[in-house]
């Protein structure tokens, strides 16, 4: 199950490397058991799996990073039809938001979403109906936020 995995990084590395693969998924298994007194010397682990805890040690491993709230990068600019934004977090939970506004302070795009676990934490817009000048974004979260801009 965990070599279906949508990561790039651990598909490379199941074709090229697979024995040391096989040895970093045992490894990721074993380290996320919770322990289960009535299993302990009964089992090897001691404890049954937890898949979930696997998924988050392997994540290191496909690109997925948590860290403070950020913009990192708005690509490609000046936009042509698409603008991506690319972001930091802290976590993959729900009710970040990303919004838009130009320079009068209108709001022209706004989106509540997720963070991806696997892959990188880009979001896209369609600008290529805006006016051209300049944009700010704000990524938020709760009560954090970090601003960003662009020219169009």
């Amino acid at each position: 199950m965990l070599y279906s995995l949508p990561c790039e990084n651990l598909a490379l590395s199941a074709r090229t490397q697979p024995a040391q693969t096989a040895l970093r998924i045992r490894e990721a298994l074993i380290n996320s058991v919770d322990p289960v007194e009535a299993l302990s010397g009964k089992t090897a682990t001691g404890g049954r799996l937890n898949i979930f805890n696997s998924l988050e040690i392997l994540q290191a491993d496909c690109g997925a990073t948590t860290g403070d709230l950020d913009i990192t990068r708005i690509y490609p600019i000046p936009p042509v039809d698409d603008i991506y934004i690319e972001i930091e977090t802290p976590d993959f939970e729900d009710g970040y938001q990303l919004r838009i506004y130009n320079v009068l302070g209108q709001l022209m795009a706004s989106r509540e979403f997720s963070p991806t676990r696997f892959g990188p934490k880009v979001e896209r817009f369609d600008v290529g109906h805006w006016s051209r000048g300049v944009y700010f974004v704000i990524l938020q979260y709760g009560k954090k936020w970090k601003s960003g801009s662009f020219v169009r």
